[in-house]
């Protein structure tokens, strides 16, 4: 079966050791991705699931941040019996449903298609897509394994990278837990267990009238609090950086007490 996407900017790469074997890496417009590409993912060993963390941080991205994704997200991986270049555009084709098709990238795909089917995927929206061609089945085997076991780096660990939780740190210094505090994945202490600062920060934003605004309404959204901790992590790192660290300082003075209260409950 044959495809076309609309690119951007497309690269080919050739392999040092087998030049049959090209690598075509380009940015194509997302909603340029067949919907019947759905019916070539066998290859990919790993279950999309879409309620999980990952796959809402990448719906969250395809929706508030379109114009970023071709670098935000890793994008597919697509072994392909052949490919070639045309002004704009990326034919590939795929013949063996259990080799050919959407090796890695399930998730980002599945997401696309959702936003699409809503009306809601801008133009402006690309993705990166990578066509693999002339690879044997043992390779193809070998590179969809490889890359479905690449553990991702979490949201918290690039929020702590950009700085986003300075103001935290410096407002919980003297609390007597706060070596204990996990801002990066893999982080750990002789001091005890590890807490999870989206956790703490989810606990914190309950007792924020100005997260709810004062609106009854917002009540429903309490239970996020224990169940969807990234999703309140997401929602809360977009909001303008100084309005989310005014936020925060407002609520030093019962901080404490929150804690107090955390911790015999």
């Amino acid at each position: 079966m044959k495809f076309e996407l609309d690119i951007q900017s497309c690269g080919v790469l050739c392999s040092p050791v087998n030049p049959e074997q090209k690598d075509y890496v380009c940015y194509a417009r997302a909603n340029s991705l067949s919907d019947d590409l759905v019916n070539w993912m066998a290859v990919n060993p790993r279950t999309q699931n879409m309620k999980s963390a990952v796959a809402l941080a990448i719906l969250d991205t395809l929706k508030n941040r379109p114009q970023d994704f071709h670098y935000l997200n890793k994008g597919l991986i697509i072994p392909a019996e052949s490919a070639s270049l045309s002004e704009g555009k990326l034919q590939f084709e795929l013949t063996d449903p259990s080799l050919h098709g959407i090796g890695d990238g399930g998730h980002t795909y599945r997401a696309i298609q959702m936003v699409k089917e809503t009306g809601d995927l801008v133009d402006e929206c690309y993705v990166r897509v990578d066509v693999r061609t002339n690879l044997s089945p043992a390779e193809i085997i070998n590179m969809v394994t490889t890359n479905n076991n690449v553990v991702q780096v979490d949201n918290r660990s690039l929020e702590d990278l950009q700085g986003s939780y300075d103001v935290l740190k410096e407002m919980l210094a003297a609390e007597p837990f706060f070596n204990r505090l996990q801002f990066k994945m893999n982080q750990h202490s002789d001091d005890g267990k590890m807490i999870n600062i989206d956790k703490l920060l989810a606990i914190i934003l309950m007792f924020s009238c100005s997260w709810y605004d004062n609106d009854p309404d917002n009540d429903d959204e309490l239970p996020m609090h224990y169940s969807q901790t990234q999703s309140v992590q997401a929602r809360f790192m977009r909001q303008d950086k100084e309005e989310r660290e005014k936020m925060l300082w407002d609520m030093q003075p019962i901080l404490h007490d929150i804690f107090e209260l955390w911790d015999r409950i």
